[in-house]
Order: structure tokens, then C-alpha cells, then sequence
């Protein structure tokens, strides 16, 4: 499996079921790992096995990593892991290593949510269709979304991917 292929076996199961509430501020390395283990479908095989992992690592050329070493990490039983393990594992998963070393992995939860977007039929649909609207249209849509992302924060619930108080600037 290549590592786009890994990327994009990435998916949270948003309105189908229990809903994983993602890796905040202070979380640790065990909890980070532990949510990308788990957003992996059901219908692309469900929750990554640790063998799973350290195989798609060497196999990617991303590093060498034991089963053993990822269950532990997972586990929370090592938590000051050399920064080359966290490496490899950011590459596999497809997110940057800050997203477990930062204190907060809100820059590196956005990607994710980004690649999961991408990863979704009915949104590249969207996406590829708005790209056909004229510009005029285009920023209609804008407007609309950024409109849509207040009333999610008015209600207390933050939109995925929104950092900037829905004004259409983040980064992503």
C-alpha cells in the first residue's frame, strides 16, 4: 500500500455511529496514535493492527518500526519515543510529525480533515462540480460556507477544518 493509499484509508465515520472525539490540546503521543489507528474504516478494513503499521512503514521505506514498538506507543506504556519513530509514523499516517509532538495538533487535525474530505465521493463531487461555477458563483459558495461554519460555532460545535472564525482565510 502506497502512501497516499494510507492517507487516504483514512476515515471517520461521521454520522455512522459513535463519532471519536479527536486528539486536543495536552493529549498524548498513546491518544494522537490511538485516533489515527481508529478513523480507518470499516469498509477499508476497520481499526489498523499494529502489525499493519510497522509493515506498511518498512514496506513504504519509511523506517523500520516493531509491532511491539507501535503497541507500546499506542498503549501509552513509552511515551518519549525517538523523534525518527514519530517520523515514520506521521509519514505513514499522513500527517506531520508536530501533530505528535506540538502541544496542541489543531494545524496538523486540519490536514487530516482535509485529506478525509478529499477522501469522501459526495465532497470531491462537490468540489469538482464548484469548480465549473463562475467566479461570481464561486464566491456565493464561499459566502454560504462561511455563513453555515458561524452557525456551527453560535451552536458550540467547531466545523472541521475551521481556524478562522469562518472567514475563509485558513490555510488548508
Amino acid at each position: 500500500m502506497s502512501q497516499t493509499e494510507a492517507q487516504l484509508n483514512i476515515y471517520v465515520r461521521w454520522g455512522k455511529g459513535s463519532v471519536m472525539e479527536e486528539p486536543g490540546k495536552g493529549s498524548t503521543i498513546a491518544d494522537r496514535l490511538q485516533y489515527l489507528v481508529n478513523v480507518r474504516s470499516e469498509s477499508r478494513g476497520g481499526p489498523w493492527s499494529d502489525v499493519e503499521i510497522a509493515e506498511g512503514i518498512e514496506k513504504q521505506g519509511l523506517g523500520s518500526i516493531s509491532a511491539q514498538t507501535v503497541r507500546r506507543l499506542r498503549i501509552g506504556e513509552t511515551d518519549d519515543p525517538k523523534i525518527g519513530t514519530l517520523a515514520s509514523l506521521a509519514k505513514f499516517f499522513g500527517v506531520e510529525t508536530s501533530y505528535f509532538t506540538d502541544d496542541d495538533p489543531a494545524a496538523s487535525m486540519n490536514e487530516l480533515r482535509y485529506l478525509l474530505a478529499l477522501r469522501d465521493g459526495t465532497m470531491r463531487h462537490h468540489l469538482m462540480r464548484a469548480g465549473e461555477l463562475s467566479d461570481d458563483n464561486q464566491d456565493i459558495v464561499g459566502g454560504l460556507i462561511a455563513n453555515l461554519l458561524a452557525v456551527e460555532r453560535k451552536h458550540n460545535r467547531q466545523a472541521a477544518g475551521d481556524t478562522d472564525g469562518g472567514k475563509g482565510t485558513s490555510a488548508g
